[in-house]
Formats: C-alpha cells, structure tokens, sequence
C-alpha cells in the first residue's frame, strides 16, 4: 500500500536500507553466544521410508543404500533458523507448522537483553525472522507460515498448504486474524498504553489497572463469545478448523497452527481478567484443542520444551 505512494528515489532507499547479509551475520556473532539455539527434531511424515505419518523412529531422511539408474534423490530441506523471543506469541505457529511438517530447524530463542544489538539488523525491526540456507532474513510470520506450509505439502507429503485448497485454507486465516486483531487491543492497552493515547506515566497506576480490568472483561462478554461460536462450528466434533472437502479426511492445516497458540494463551490461565475456564461454555473448542496437541509431531515437540503446551508467564499478562 505504501508503494504507489513513493518516489523512484524513496523506494530506492527503503530496499537499500534492508541490511545485508554480511551485516545481519556479524550483528548476529556479537549476540550469539548468550543466545540459546535448539536443533528441533522431527517425527516423520507419510512418503519416508521409516513408517507412518507420526512415526517418531524414523530418521529425517530415507537411507538410500543404492541409487537405480534414473532414481530421484530424496527431497533435501534448506537449512532454516527461526529467530524468535522465548515466548509462543506470533513465532509459535511457524515452530507449530516446522514441527507438524517434519522439517527440522534451528529455534534460536533471543533473550530481552540481545534485542537491542540484533534489531537494527533485521527487515522491519521486529521478529520473527527466518533465515533460509543461510540468506538474508525474512521477515512477517505469515509468509513464514505459508512458506513452510508449502514447503511440508510439495516436498514431504504434510498437506499443510496443499495446491488447490488455499481458498479454504485462507478464510480460516482470516478468521485467524480477524480474532488476533480484536485481541489485540485488550492485550495492548495493558503491555502499551501509550499505543492507545495514554501518556507515558499511566502504566501501572491504578486507573490503569481499572482499564485493563474493564477493557478485558467486556471483551470476554462480547467479542469472545463470537469468535468462539465461528471455531466451534468449524471443527464440530472431531474436525479441524478447515473443511476440507477435497481431501478424505480433515487434517491440520497452517490455519490450525495459527489459531491454537492464540486459543492456548486465551485458556492458560494467567492472563489478567480472563478466566481459567473460559473455554468451558464450547466443549468442541476445547476437544479440538487436546486433538491438535495429542497429535504425535506436536507432543513431541512440545515434550522437548519440557511438556507443557502453556505460554511463558512473561506472555500471559
């Protein structure tokens, strides 16, 4: 949108201001030893030669012992670092995806104190960011998403994105989005009051408190209530959030990634002035929820993390 707008010699400058490679990996060796990177393993996918969709067992690739005359070589992923803070917030659902597609990465978790020295050198300062066979960093995890969606449905055999079904896929985003966006203001108003007009000394009085409290809680009265009705007569009793009547059964998909981190914060019980059991008036929001995580590639990465599917409790205020 910003385009049309701007000058031959704006636009020059504003893709020349994205940082090189040589600069974003000499920002990145300043901060990386206090930086903790994990090597995410990956349960196996249909297509490999180690067994079913979910088979933990098998390796990531399939041992060729010989190559036939005219043989193709087994699909090789480029190597990917996802850079992100050590919380769930917008990264999750990429890490979701990675680990339901089984493609392994690097998730390299950035400590508060590191951001500072790694954001100049990002595209739009701010994560999360990828960074593919070692290029320069892309930034907006919802491409990310959708590129790893892709990824998982022409390369491994996962349909996460899968030809001929983006349409539904897409509207489920959007719903998706349409839900992160209204949550985001009461998320915003208590993190960022200055966001929404405040002066700079209103944060943590006490008629902020109270406008954290009342912007909150009719949000859960109103807005809540909505979006939860739209999910539940999406996924019914045993579907995902995606009706995929091309396909011979629903299977999760990049807008099931999307949503659960969001649907995980709302239910964890420790954000302010929302309820442990919100969840309990929409019993099919909730069965979909323990679905999506029983689902082998899921558990296990989460069983990396330590077991828990909850956000950190710097995310949950």
């Amino acid at each position: 949108d910003l385009i049309p707008t701007m000058s031959t010699v704006q636009l020059t400058t504003t893709i020349a201001s994205r940082p090189s490679r040589a600069a974003f990996t000499a920002r990145r060796a300043a901060y990386a030893p206090s930086v903790p990177v994990r090597s995410v393993s990956v349960a196996s996918s249909a297509g490999r030669e180690s067994g079913a969709p979910g088979d933990s067992s098998g390796t990531w690739l399939p041992k060729l012992t010989k190559k036939k005359p005219g043989a193709v070589e087994a699909w090789k992923p480029p190597a990917l670092t996802l850079t992100y803070f050590n919380i769930q917030g917008v990264g999750e659902k990429v890490r979701l995806a990675l680990a339901l597609g089984g493609i392994p990465f690097e998730d390299e978790r950035v400590a508060p104190g590191d951001w500072p020295a790694l954001k100049p050198n990002t595209p739009y300062g701010q994560l999360p960011i990828l960074t593919i066979a070692g290029g320069l960093p892309m930034g907006q995890s919802d491409a990310m998403l959708r590129y790893v969606g892709r990824l998982a449905s022409d390369h491994n055999g996962v349909p996460l994105y899968p030809r001929g079904s983006e349409l539904e896929i897409d509207e489920a985003m959007g719903l998706v989005a349409d839900l992160a966006a209204d949550w985001s203001v009461p998320v915003g108003v208590g993190i960022v009051p200055t966001k929404y007009g405040y002066s700079d000394t209103f944060k943590g009085s006490d008629e902020h408190a109270e406008v954290v409290r009342a912007v909150r809680e009719r949000w859960m009265k109103e807005k809540f209530p909505v979006f939860m009705r739209y999910v539940a007569g999406r996924v019914g009793s045993d579907g995902c959030i995606v009706r995929q009547s091309s396909l011979v059964a629903a299977t999760p998909t990049i807008a099931d990634c999307a949503l659960i981190p969001i649907l995980t914060r709302l239910a964890c019980g420790a954000v302010d002035h929302v309820p442990a059991d919100c969840m309990a008036p929409f019993p099919e929001v909730t069965a979909y929820m323990e679905r999506f995580n029983a689902l082998p590639a899921v558990a296990s990465y989460y069983q990396q993390l330590g077991g828990s599917t909850k956000p950190a409790p710097a995310e949950s205020k």
